[in-house]
């Protein structure tokens, strides 16, 4: 058992740990959680020090959803592939949901542009190139309808 200067050191060590990925980027809960645990050994403390970040404002699952939106919208990610890593983030559907509702993303735009860039005249219309495209929006995470 760790005597009370013991857990205050190892519990301002988690905290610094934590701030110093946060600084790096956005992290959902989830994901900072696992890094501390590998880091840590699965400390007991970590589960407070998550909470402390969560009521000082510093980790926010709504406002990584956000970034992670953006930042992979911006890449020419469709929706579908962004709301599967979101989930697998450990970002509640709800706030998923809600991040997508108010955002103001034109996917048709971002779809047209990924489809544009790789493949360059979409007026070419054999189906063997329509089947190309469609695989390739598929892995993109937008549906392959609309072409």
């Amino acid at each position: 058992m760790l005597d009370a200067s013991e857990e205050k050191a190892d519990r301002v060590k988690i905290r610094r740990a934590g701030m110093d990925l946060l600084a790096r980027r956005e992290h959902s809960s989830l994901e900072l959680e696992r890094k501390l645990h590998r880091r840590f050994k699965g400390s007991p403390l970590i589960a407070d020090v998550l909470e402390e970040l969560r009521e000082d404002c510093l980790l926010c699952d709504v406002r990584f959803a956000e970034a992670y939106l953006y930042s992979k919208s911006r890449r020419g990610i469709g929706p579908r592939r962004i709301r599967s890593e979101l989930k697998s983030k450990g970002v509640a559907t709800s706030i998923i949901n809600t991040v997508f509702t108010e955002s103001d993303i034109d996917w048709q735009t971002i779809r047209y542009d990924v489809l544009q860039k790789k493949f360059g005249d979409l007026d070419t219309a054999d189906a063997l190139t329509r089947a190309r495209r469609a695989r390739f929006l598929l892995q993109r995470g937008f549906s392959a309808e609309q072409e």
